[in-house]
């Protein structure tokens, strides 16, 4: 008698854990869908602009039998630099000390490579210039003032930032473009944007190999040497969009 009492309550806790089970498929059903309706899409934008500031890195080495000495000639070099700089109207803010480096330089004869001949010294001047029609003159003034090198010469823009941003408004139009465009193809209508991601911004200038090369040649370069060129500037985005 009391087996068959236990396989009754049995079947009815059975029962109701099916019952159960039942009752929540509908629920787990609707939560699981076999898919999103999303489109993704890359967007981005890609343009070419003049350049309108330039920063113009200068650089004086000098060598002396001592580290002490060869300090003070680099150092007053340099400083002679800055003040040439500043006759001509550029802003002390916008000329730098950039670096400053102090080696020894060893005797190339063979046998007495370890023996210390001299100490050689290098400090850099870097200047930010917002007229690019000055870059030549400054160039001349600065290699007349002791500048022997030109590190380098890179052209820019003012509104960098406002340029970015421009940029990445038009890779999203591109991106809402090209989703549309398929959402119409398949017969659907695009959706509100789910995910935006940033995934590249560029800005690079096409010709500063050739501007350097130019600067090189110091004073001797004609003027129209270092006319500003253009920059390569490109922007990219990824987003998921809704499809209704």
């Amino acid at each position: 008698m009391t087996s068959l009492v236990d396989r009754k309550s049995f079947k009815l806790m059975l029962f109701a854990v099916l019952g159960a089970f039942v009752a929540l498929a509908p629920l787990s059903a609707q939560s699981l869908t076999p898919y999103d309706r999303t489109i993704r899409v890359s967007g981005s934008y890609q343009t070419t602009v003049i350049a309108d500031m330039a920063v113009l890195t200068l650089s004086v080495t000098k060598q002396a039998a001592t580290p002490l000495m060869v300090q003070k000639a680099v150092t007053n070099s340099a400083d002679k630099i800055v003040k040439a700089l500043l006759s001509l109207g550029i802003e002390r803010k916008d000329i730098a000390t950039s670096a400053f480096s102090l080696s020894a330089v060893y005797n190339d004869q063979e046998g007495k490579q370890n023996e210390i001949v001299g100490y050689r010294s290098t400090s850099t001047i870097t200047t930010t210039l917002y007229d690019t029609s000055k870059v030549s003159l400054v160039v001349q003034t600065g290699m007349e003032a002791g500048a022997n090198g030109i590190d380098s010469l890179n052209y820019q823009k003012k509104d960098a930032d406002t340029m970015e941003i421009e940029m990445y408004q038009k890779a999203v139009l591109n991106a809402m473009d090209k989703a549309a465009a398929m959402a119409q193809t398949l017969g659907a209508t695009l959706g509100k944007a789910v995910t935006v991601e940033e995934q590249s911004f560029s800005s690079r200038g096409q010709n500063e190999p050739v501007y350097l090369m130019k600067a090189m040649a110091g004073p001797s370069a004609p003027e129209e040497a270092f006319a500003p060129g253009s920059l390569q500037v490109s922007a990219s985005v990824r987003i998921v969009f809704e499809l209704e």
